[in-house]
């Protein structure tokens, strides 16, 4: 296996496939390594593409997201890529298009467009997309209730590394919003 800055090139008996894969788990992946991906082929009049996940949960979110209009596999990689999965479910049931436009090549309106059309899609049930305990909820429910609305905070936070802890997340996201 190769290793590029947008892709991984996999052997498979000799022939080298190039498999794109979300940018946050290109680190993920060595050179030599043996690798197992769960793939889609996505196929137009100008291109044979491979995308390439690390479990048949993470190709069905990809699927998803290319159900919403407007979404190519380009952009869905970009929304794959903002964290992890449980992550981005999370955003869309939440309904926090402000963490799902951070990807690149997708805009406010198709943020929105994404959580209103997968937000009963998305795997998660209304109690789980509130009432979570992970540093995304407690840092989110603390800018709440210091008066910021759900798009300021989730726009705040979607710039700071989700691996901080809340509090750090907290002080970083009220920098920004200062």
């Amino acid at each position: 296996m190769i290793v590029t800055d947008q892709a991984v090139v996999v052997d498979v008996s000799g022939l080298g496939y190039e498999v794109l894969v979300p940018a946050n788990r290109l680190a993920d992946y060595q050179p030599g390594q043996d690798l197992t991906l769960v793939t889609y082929h996505h196929v137009r009049e100008t291109a044979d593409e491979l995308f390439g996940f690390d479990s048949f949960d993470a190709r069905q979110l990809f699927e998803l997201l290319l159900s919403v209009s407007g979404v190519g596999p380009k952009s869905a990689l970009n929304v794959m890529a903002l964290g992890a999965q449980d992550q981005i479910r999370q955003a869309i049931a939440s309904d926090n298009a402000a963490f799902i436009a951070g990807a690149a090549g997708v805009g406010q309106r198709s943020a929105q467009r994404i959580c209103a059309e997968l937000k009963d899609k998305v795997g998660l049930l209304a109690g789980q997309a509130a009432g979570g305990k992970d540093t995304d909820d407690e840092a989110l429910e603390a800018l709440l209730s210091l008066g910021y609305n759900q798009q300021q905070a989730g726009r705040a936070l979607s710039k700071i590394k989700s691996d901080l802890p809340s509090e750090e997340r907290v002080k970083q996201a009220l920098k920004g919003l200062s």
